[in-house]
Protein backbone atom coordinates (compact mmCIF):
# COMPACT_ATOMS: atom_id res chain seq x y z
CA UNK A 1 0.00 0.00 0.00
CA UNK A 2 1.46 3.33 -1.07
CA UNK A 3 1.68 6.47 1.03
CA UNK A 4 0.32 9.63 -0.55
CA UNK A 5 1.11 13.17 0.64
CA UNK A 6 -1.79 15.61 0.61
CA UNK A 7 -1.89 19.29 1.58
CA UNK A 8 -3.71 19.77 4.88
CA UNK A 9 -7.04 21.50 4.23
CA UNK A 10 -7.38 22.74 7.82
CA UNK A 11 -4.36 25.05 7.53
CA UNK A 12 -3.95 25.15 3.72
CA UNK A 13 -0.47 23.72 4.07
CA UNK A 14 0.82 26.48 6.35
CA UNK A 15 0.92 24.46 9.57
CA UNK A 16 -0.85 27.25 11.48
CA UNK A 17 -4.63 27.24 11.99
CA UNK A 18 -7.12 29.69 13.46
CA UNK A 19 -8.98 28.61 16.57
CA UNK A 20 -11.86 30.06 18.59
CA UNK A 21 -11.01 31.09 22.14
CA UNK A 22 -13.87 31.94 24.49
CA UNK A 23 -13.35 35.10 26.56
CA UNK A 24 -15.19 35.33 29.87
CA UNK A 25 -16.79 38.65 30.70
CA UNK A 26 -19.31 38.31 33.52
CA UNK A 27 -20.63 41.84 33.05
CA UNK A 28 -21.28 41.62 29.30
CA UNK A 29 -21.69 37.88 28.71
CA UNK A 30 -18.30 37.21 27.10
CA UNK A 31 -17.33 36.72 23.47
CA UNK A 32 -15.45 34.42 21.13
CA UNK A 33 -11.98 35.60 20.18
CA UNK A 34 -9.68 34.18 17.49
CA UNK A 35 -6.24 32.82 18.16
CA UNK A 36 -3.65 31.08 16.00
CA UNK A 37 -1.69 27.98 16.83
CA UNK A 38 -0.12 24.82 15.48
CA UNK A 39 -2.59 22.91 13.31
CA UNK A 40 -4.10 19.96 15.18
CA UNK A 41 -4.90 18.05 11.99
CA UNK A 42 -1.40 17.86 10.47
CA UNK A 43 0.53 18.57 13.70
CA UNK A 44 1.99 21.73 12.16
CA UNK A 45 3.59 19.98 9.16
CA UNK A 46 1.22 21.33 6.52
CA UNK A 47 1.01 17.95 4.82
CA UNK A 48 -0.89 14.77 5.58
CA UNK A 49 0.58 11.37 4.83
CA UNK A 50 -2.26 9.00 4.07
CA UNK A 51 -2.34 5.42 2.90
CA UNK A 52 -3.71 5.02 -0.59
CA UNK A 53 -5.88 1.97 -0.17
CA UNK A 54 -8.09 2.45 -3.22
CA UNK A 55 -6.89 1.70 -6.71
CA UNK A 56 -8.31 2.80 -10.01
CA UNK A 57 -9.80 -0.69 -10.32
CA UNK A 58 -11.85 -0.03 -7.16
CA UNK A 59 -13.08 3.25 -8.62
CA UNK A 60 -13.98 1.56 -11.90
CA UNK A 61 -15.98 -1.09 -10.01
CA UNK A 62 -17.83 1.64 -8.11
CA UNK A 63 -18.68 3.49 -11.35
CA UNK A 64 -19.88 0.24 -12.97
CA UNK A 65 -22.17 -0.47 -10.03
CA UNK A 66 -23.57 3.08 -10.02
CA UNK A 67 -24.22 2.89 -13.76
CA UNK A 68 -26.00 -0.47 -13.35
CA UNK A 69 -28.21 0.90 -10.58
CA UNK A 70 -29.23 3.87 -12.73
CA UNK A 71 -29.82 1.62 -15.76
CA UNK A 72 -32.15 -0.61 -13.75
CA UNK A 73 -34.03 2.22 -12.04
CA UNK A 74 -37.73 2.31 -12.86
CA UNK A 75 -37.72 6.10 -12.55
CA UNK A 76 -37.94 8.21 -15.68
CA UNK A 77 -36.22 11.48 -14.88
CA UNK A 78 -33.97 13.79 -16.87
CA UNK A 79 -31.77 14.40 -13.81
CA UNK A 80 -31.04 10.67 -13.47
CA UNK A 81 -30.34 10.47 -17.21
CA UNK A 82 -27.90 13.36 -16.81
CA UNK A 83 -26.20 11.61 -13.87
CA UNK A 84 -25.91 8.42 -15.92
CA UNK A 85 -24.22 10.39 -18.70
CA UNK A 86 -21.71 11.85 -16.24
CA UNK A 87 -20.94 8.37 -14.87
CA UNK A 88 -20.37 7.08 -18.42
CA UNK A 89 -17.99 10.01 -19.02
CA UNK A 90 -16.18 9.27 -15.73
CA UNK A 91 -15.78 5.62 -16.76
CA UNK A 92 -14.25 6.71 -20.08
CA UNK A 93 -11.83 9.04 -18.26
CA UNK A 94 -10.90 6.24 -15.84
CA UNK A 95 -10.17 3.89 -18.75
CA UNK A 96 -7.81 6.53 -20.19
CA UNK A 97 -6.17 6.95 -16.78
CA UNK A 98 -5.64 3.19 -16.44
CA UNK A 99 -4.00 3.09 -19.90
CA UNK A 100 -1.27 5.48 -18.76
CA UNK A 101 -1.04 4.92 -15.00
CA UNK A 102 -2.12 1.32 -14.50
CA UNK A 103 -4.41 0.06 -11.77
CA UNK A 104 -2.21 1.19 -8.87
CA UNK A 105 -1.44 4.75 -10.05
CA UNK A 106 2.19 4.12 -10.98
CA UNK A 107 3.15 5.70 -14.31
CA UNK A 108 3.92 3.22 -17.04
Amino acid sequence: MATVTRTCLACNGGGIAEYDKPRVDHANGGWIDSTYGKCDVCDGEGDLHVLSEFTSLDIMSFLDEAATILENADIVDSTLDNMYGHIRDAKDMMREYIKFHGYDGDDR
